[in-house]
């Protein structure tokens, strides 16, 4: 298959394949896990992760419940697509922790359990370490499972997005306060009061999405302009919003949110959350009109309470397509690419140094978040092998999983970020592309 680019309006170069076709393949209804809190009436807090299959269509077929405990906070997937990891909070010591879920082991023991006290958040950064929210501080844990502050004090920081454009962190505060802590440590920067609690980011745009009380919103940090996409559980706004993540599913990028089910009559919460899939337009789609289900036992014998449920978190599952990690020598990285509903086809992996804007059309309303330049061009026609020494190219496995290599020692000049996509080619789809991964950013320290 030969790809062919092309300059267009002086510096963005437009992709376009030679083999396209008109139909867009469908994905199938995938399995999501919820973190769950004010579900369990045995516990105090009564948090659970929850596994819903199918997510769609609507009603739901089976809810399980794993790992019972006070709170659950935040669900995120390892850079292998697979494993679940999340976090627990119990408001103690010795009791809150960090956690892996394997579908094919189950749950794993708490991960240095004795050092969290309110974890709040847990995601892999660009080397497959993790970063957690906890206590109020943002912090690293490295390889040797040490657990590396990136500031001092708590600051009372509770959700946080990795920034794609600069790999710094904006976390929001425990009074809803937008903060930034710089990708290597430092004192937290207050960016806007009154933001919200939850946060993730829209790579097309930039725009940070914050939701809390209020619904949703879209924060433009270049001018400080905020502007609303979703106001929450209208017309009663400050039922409110808890957990937003943006999510590519079957190619439709759009925001997954919760909020609390109104009373048609009194306006008032029910205690029943709503889960929700909401375009940055605004569009929504109900994915559960009503969740957690009255008089539903699941399988751990744990029922449902209608008591103030919430939401934080919540993800498709092997919805993590793209994702880097360290690769056993510093400066090196392994990108891993996921399509189980690909598996078997054909994938080639995209770098730019120019960012991921303004993103290229690839027909039926689906778009690579990518700035091609001379960096993709290179690596097209084999010009960069000594940081791409197995190539670019590759071919799902029976998984659906693949991967190639990227060798940042032969990049002169520390600091650089690299911004990677993924591709997954196909004949008889437009531009010849089956799908396109969210973009993910490299910076070569």
């Amino acid at each position: 298959m030969k790809i062919v680019f092309y300059i267009k309006r002086l510096r963005t170069v437009c992709l376009s394949m030679l083999l396209a076709g008109t139909s867009v393949a469908q994905s199938q209804p995938t399995d999501l896990f919820l973190a769950a809190d004010g579900i369990l009436p045995q516990i105090s807090g009564g948090g659970a992760l929850l596994r819903i299959t199918p997510a769609s269509p609507v009603p739901l077929s089976r809810v399980e419940v794993y790992h019972p405990s006070f709170n659950a906070f935040h669900v995120d997937l390892m850079p292998d697509n697979h494993t679940l990891v999340y976090a627990l909070s119990n408001w103690g010591p010795g009791l809150t922790g960090v956690y892996f879920y394997d579908p094919t082991i189950g749950i794993s023991r708490p991960y240095r359990v004795r050092d969290f006290f309110d974890t709040t958040q847990v995601t892999p950064d660009q080397n497959g370490e993790l970063i957690v929210a906890d206590g109020g501080r943002l912090a690293r844990i490295d390889r040797q499972r040490n657990i590396l502050p990136l500031h001092k004090g708590s600051g009372g920081l509770v959700k946080f997005v990795c920034d794609i454009d600069t790999g710094d962190f904006y976390a929001t505060g425990a009074y809803g306060s937008l903060f930034k802590v710089p990708r290597l440590g430092g004192t937290p920067q207050l960016v806007l009061q009154m933001a919200g609690r939850f946060v993730c980011q829209d790579f097309e745009s930039g725009d940070f999405l914050l939701a809390g009380s209020l619904g949703i919103f879209a924060f433009t940090l270049r001018n400080g302009q905020v502007r609303p996409i979703w106001p929450g559980a209208w017309p009663f706004p400050l039922a409110g919003v808890s957990g937003v993540r943006l999510e590519d599913h079957g190619g439709d990028v759009r925001i997954l949110a919760a909020s609390p089910a109104v009373h048609p009559l009194l306006g008032w919460p029910t205690g029943v959350m709503q889960l929700f899939r909401v375009s940055v337009a605004g569009a929504v789609d109900t994915l559960s009109a009503w969740l957690p289900f009255r008089d539903q036992v699941p399988p751990s014998g744990f029922p449902f309470e209608l008591a103030g449920p919430t939401i934080p978190s919540a993800l498709y599952e092997g919805s993590r397509h793209l994702a880097t990690e360290w690769a056993g020598t510093d400066g090196t990285w392994r990108v891993r690419v996921s399509y189980r509903e690909h598996a078997g086809k054909e994938f080639v992996v995209l770098p730019s140094v120019s960012g991921v804007r303004p993103p290229v059309p690839i027909g039926a309303g689906r778009k690579v978040l990518l700035a091609p330049d001379g960096v993709t061009a290179g690596a097209l026609s084999g010009q960069l092998h000594a940081a791409f020494p197995q190539g670019i190219r590759g071919t799902l496995d029976a998984s659906g999983d693949g991967q190639v290599l990227l060798d940042g020692r032969s990049v002169r000049g520390r600091g650089l970020r690299v911004w990677l996509t993924a591709l997954i080619l196909e004949q008889g789809q437009p531009y010849g592309i089956a799908a396109a991964a969210l973009p993910v950013g490299v910076t070569i320290d």
